[in-house]
């Protein structure tokens, strides 16, 4: 089951990309860039729930 706060960071992940596709349309460096920061925090946060849910 998939809880509201992972459906909202799938929105946000959703919206960021479309935003930076328009954004780098031709610099996928650039696209890739823009989402490293995202990606990060989710990482972060999906690493910290596995080691409280232990």
């Amino acid at each position: 089951m998939i809880c509201e706060s992972t459906r909202k960071k799938k929105c946000e992940y959703e919206e960021l990309k479309s935003r930076l596709g328009e954004q780098f349309p031709d610099d996928i460096g650039g696209y890739s860039d823009g989402k490293d920061r995202f990606v990060k925090e989710i990482e972060r946060l999906a690493i910290l729930w596995y080691w409280q849910s232990r």
